[in-house]
């Protein structure tokens, strides 16, 4: 077990201390202690974090939302809609320094030029009765120097409107007991985020809406930067936490695994980190992002210890890494087997067509494209009547698109595959009916920003 030397101890300190760690160790490949890089880290258990290179701050506790007033909807009877805190609030009517902000989403009373409701009235008019956040914990960021000097010119990053800020959906996470600090209004003080989330909760339980968050346990922010600065788990003891090679390298094919299969404090890490998004601030759930690589006790464990009011869902396809634990019956799992309720991407194909087939719209938009072949595939669907679903149609949640496949507005799009040019509106529409009259649970997603990963992964920066 590693051996650390706190620098300044937190449990000791007043509220608004900053403070980090040295982590010492012996220099065996593979390890990252501070005989072998000399840097200071941080605290992976931070309540407040100064971006994911910055000092931690002790924080005290915070009020949590309300609960609600008829408790948290059933599995069956979920309607999610995807969102993202900046792309929802950027272009919002409030003041700049809350533009692109927790604040900015719990705004009432907001109105475009025709006076219609947008903002929070907007999307609690919708009729879904679960906000499902992007990640909310604090995540990776390039500083945005640097991110500037590798994307200031490019035209491609200018026309997405991500040159000159480090734009992210989150999926990097680097403190998971943490909130973004950039979500924060601005002017407010580190650690002032995490009432403003919780007041964001709030506000959507008073209207009856439950609201959960996207947890990502894997493929965590330690290797950004090219893995040349420890944050804190590889500096902690980075054998124990993830998954390694012979080496001691990272293995993965998004960058890292953590290991939760028999290291107990990893899966306690994951426990811990759910429990105090319940606790502190009255999430009512979880999508959990790849959550194929984690090992199936340890999400038995984690639906035992939340309890089962708790929605939970996630992605059962990405299997880990290691053949080791895919032989193990007791660890690896898929949808037949899944110890939570998973994306049912076979009902999404039937729907609207797989978003890895896109060339022909006579064939490869699904049903609700026109393509009659799949009129069996839809009527299943619809029934979510599945093998793998036999003991109830809330093991598949169903869906027409999410954050990392393509928007049902491109998809139906009358020309070059982009909405923006115009939308087959029929075809939208019987997509959409036939999601919302389907068995089971199901999830929608709010309009994103387009990704930038196709120009990230030409660059150093990705």
């Amino acid at each position: 077990m590693t051996a650390w030397c706190v620098r300044s101890n937190p449990a000791r300190q007043p509220e608004g201390t900053w403070y980090d760690f040295t982590a010492h160790g012996p220099s065996d490949p593979g390890n990252e202690f501070y005989e072998k890089i000399p840097i200071h880290i941080n605290d992976p258990y931070a309540l407040v974090q100064n971006e994911s290179y910055g000092k931690s701050r002790v924080w005290d506790t915070i009020k949590p939302a309300r609960p609600l007033a008829h408790g948290r909807p059933k599995m069956e009877d979920v309607v999610a809609y995807e969102v993202h805190i900046q792309d929802f609030t950027d272009l919002l009517p409030v003041p700049d320094n809350q533009k692109g902000t927790i604040p900015a989403m719990a705004a009432p009373g907001l109105t475009n030029s025709k006076g219609e409701p947008i903002g929070f009235d907007y999307l609690t008019d919708l009729g879904v009765n679960v906000v499902h956040l992007m990640p909310m914990q604090e995540f990776h960021h390039y500083p945005d120097s640097e991110w500037q000097a590798e994307f200031g010119d490019d035209p491609e990053m200018a026309e997405l409107a991500v040159a000159a800020e480090n734009y992210q959906w989150g999926y990097s996470t680097t403190h998971a007991f943490a909130i973004e600090n950039r979500y924060r209004e601005r002017g407010s003080e580190h650690g002032a985020e995490r009432q403003q989330l919780a007041d964001l909760i709030d506000a959507f339980h008073a209207r009856g809406i439950a609201v959960i968050v996207d947890i990502v346990p894997n493929h965590t922010g330690e290797d950004m930067r090219g893995g040349k600065v420890p944050l804190n788990w590889n500096g902690f003891d980075k054998m124990y936490y993830y998954r390694t090679d012979d080496a001691g390298k990272h293995i993965g094919p998004y960058g890292n695994e953590v290991k939760t299969e028999d290291r107990p404090m990893v899966q306690r890490w994951l426990i811990d980190q759910a429990k105090h998004l319940i606790g502190a601030f009255g999430f009512d759930g979880f999508r959990i992002d790849l959550a194929g690589q984690l090992d199936e006790q340890t999400l038995i464990k984690l639906r035992a210890e939340v309890g089962d009011d708790i929605i939970i869902y996630g992605e059962p396809w990405i299997d880990v890494t290691d053949p080791y634990i895919r032989a193990n019956p007791d660890w690896d799992w898929y949808k037949e087997d899944a110890p939570i309720t998973f994306f049912q991407d076979t009902a999404r194909n039937a729907f609207k067509g797989s978003p890895f087939v896109l060339e022909n719209k006579r064939t490869d938009r699904g049903y609700a494209g026109g393509n009659a072949s799949l009129r069996k595939d839809a009527m299943k669907a619809l029934a979510n009547d599945y093998e793998e679903e036999s003991k109830s149609p809330n093991q598949g949640l169903n869906y027409l698109d999410i954050h990392d496949n393509w928007a049902l507005a491109d998809r139906f799009a009358t020309s070059d595959w982009d909405g923006r040019k115009g939308v087959d509106a029929g075809n939208y529409r019987i997509a959409a009916t036939l999601l919302f009259t389907s068995q089971g649970p199901s999830l929608s997603m709010a309009g994103l920003r387009s990704c930038a990963a196709r120009a990230c992964r030409k660059s150093r920066m990705w």
